[in-house]
């Protein structure tokens, strides 16, 4: 909703996007960290602040720093509250951080993502919001409209990751499925099979494929050359406990 209210006027503003309950001690290293956020936010990036872990903590969800972008990090991973022993293992490796749940990012930018992962959720909010009324220091809008918007957030909504993939020729990745996230493979080059469910198609250089969420699906290399493509996957759960394997040459089918 505030991203829509922020565009109004045809504005596009930097939007730092926070909870009300947040304790921040160092009020320097805060400020310093939205600076640096908002000239990559400004070039259209979403950002996501992580938080430097002091213990192994399972309270929090955590972040996977990928490679370096600018003043921040690409995500490689979001990863929901672990046990104690994944925890440990994250704070230990020092490529995780606790997610914060602060986001910041140009309206422009969350909305076309969200069009394209909730498009429910945009459209409940874009008819609430045009009837939107000032009420002192509140925005009012249609509450019976806005009360049919799907209940979900930012942090507990869909997750992103996206990951390089090289299949060498002749092999095959696991048959297998997921419950909680869908993939997009785009074939950057070299050619696939790909099978989704019943179906299998050959995938070339430019072109992708998606996977919904509960296909069964395998990826193989039938060319000459290696494979490689980008796999993008979008879901409430991104970790290796969605992954169910049906079969595997590398022996990974849970017995």
């Amino acid at each position: 909703m505030a991203a829509l209210h922020a565009t109004i006027n045809g504005e596009d503003p930097v939007l730092l996007v926070l909870a009300a309950d947040h304790l921040i001690k160092d009020n320097q290293a805060y400020r310093n960290a939205i600076t640096k956020a908002e000239k990559l936010a400004d070039q259209g990036e979403l950002i996501s602040f992580g938080i430097v872990p002091d213990q192994p903590h399972t309270g929090y969800g955590y972040i996977k720093a990928g490679e370096q972008a600018g003043d921040g990090f690409e995500v490689a991973q979001f990863v929901e509250k672990p046990a104690l022993e994944t925890a440990k293992e994250y704070v230990d490796s020092g490529c995780y951080y606790w997610n914060s749940g602060m986001f910041m990012f140009k309206p422009s930018r969350y909305l076309e993502e969200l069009a394209k992962y909730n498009p429910e959720m945009l459209d409940v909010c874009k008819r609430a919001i045009d009837t939107e009324r000032p009420d002192l220091d509140f925005i009012r809008v249609d509450h019976d409209i806005f009360v049919t918007c799907p209940d979900d957030s930012i942090d507990s909504g869909a997750r992103f990751q996206v990951k390089r993939i090289t299949v060498k020729p002749g092999e095959k990745l696991s048959v297998q499925m997921h419950h909680h996230r869908a993939k997009h493979w785009i074939v950057v080059s070299g050619s696939a099979n790909v099978t989704s469910n019943e179906e299998t198609q050959l995938v070339t250089e430019n072109e992708s494929v998606y996977i919904p969420i509960g296909a069964v699906h395998a990826l193989e290399n039938p060319g000459k050359i290696p494979l490689e493509l980008i796999e993008v996957q979008s879901g409430a759960y991104l970790g290796e406990g969605d992954i169910v394997r049906f079969s595997d040459r590398y022996g990974r089918v849970a017995k």
